[in-house]
């Protein structure tokens, strides 16, 4: 069976089963105003994979109309991560996650890469004992763009090589911008863009051996 040379994944809910989580924070994080706080939530729902940082700017421009105040960025993002860590921790694996690495994961580099910010992401990557399995575990502030073309011109790969497997458009959106074939994880409610965009999909990471494989 041929494989990529190199794999990138996003982490939540690719990965982790981790979305809930964070979308059950945002609605709890901004509960002092309860319309405040299922807007959020729509937007980060309509956002998958976009920054925490960039959906906190938003509260203020957006539904607040006003500026943030010094300190609050760094306020919002202590809260949120008190929020969501410890479950984050304890969050069951997408099926067939776990046998994918111990199987593949020394065939070629993988990498994490998430909207989350990197010495979170790299926390809860090595506390649940996955960091073994990974060349690289990136996260914000840089973009998921930026830190894709980070790996590939450090390792020297070629882009049309390699693999990423994401759940949101922002995946896509980086693997397009960065000439990297892409594989869908599907979740629900986004069967029928991906259907639409032509993009190759799997239930789960299961089958993602095998939807590697197709693409090279």
């Amino acid at each position: 069976m041929k494989f990529p040379q190199s794999v990138f994944f996003d982490c939540d809910g690719v990965i982790l089963e981790s979305v809930n989580i964070k979308t059950e924070a945002f609605r709890d994080l901004f509960s002092d105003t309860p319309e405040h706080g299922e807007r959020m939530t729509r937007f980060h729902l309509a956002n998958l994979g976009v920054s925490r940082y960039d959906k906190f700017r938003y509260y203020y421009d957006e539904v607040l109309r006003r500026p943030m105040p010094e300190g609050e960025m760094e306020r919002l993002d202590k809260e949120f991560s008190r929020l969501v860590f410890e479950r984050i921790l304890s969050c069951p694996m997408v099926e067939g996650a776990e046998e994918f690495f111990e199987t593949h994961s020394r065939r070629c580099p993988m990498f994490i890469v998430s909207a989350s910010p990197e010495p979170e992401l790299r926390r809860i990557i090595e506390a649940r004992g996955l960091s073994r399995h990974f060349a690289g575990v990136f996260g914000s502030p840089k973009s998921k763009t930026q830190n894709v073309r980070d790996a590939v011109g450090s390792r020297k790969l070629d882009p049309e090589r390699c693999a990423f497997v994401g759940d949101a458009e922002a995946d896509w959106k980086a693997a397009k911008e960065t000439g990297i074939p892409f594989i869908a994880r599907l979740t629900p409610g986004k069967e029928e863009f991906w259907q639409q965009a032509g993009v190759a999909q799997v239930p789960n990471l299961v089958t993602l051996a095998e939807a590697l494989s197709r693409l090279s």
